[in-house]
């Protein structure tokens, strides 16, 4: 199959399997992330793997000095992760039908 045929064939595979706009809006988002994961991680897994360290507030600790950025990092944690659930549970959230 030609390389410009390829697009159209896998978005109408994607359309044939979707049947409607908006589980395309979430499919083709989807794919949009798996790209941005790829291509944060061909930029930060050499510095990583350069340092020596595993995870991203090991990284932070060596490179900043304290155990106070592990903490920073924890509460900001805590902090998205409550008000995410909190946007995701709220009414306002889930429009009437």
């Amino acid at each position: 199959m030609p390389q410009r045929a390829l697009f159209p064939f896998l978005l109408a595979s994607i359309r044939a399997l979707t049947k409607n706009r908006d589980s395309e809006r979430i499919l083709f988002s989807s794919l949009q992330a798996i790209f941005y994961i790829l291509l944060l991680g061909w930029v930060f897994v050499p510095v990583y793997m350069a340092s020596g360290v595993y995870t991203m507030p090991e990284y932070l600790r060596r490179r900043f000095g304290g155990q106070r950025i592990g903490v920073y990092l924890s509460v900001l944690t805590l902090l998205l992760y409550v008000f995410t659930k909190i946007s995701v549970l709220s009414p306002c959230s889930h429009p009437a039908h």
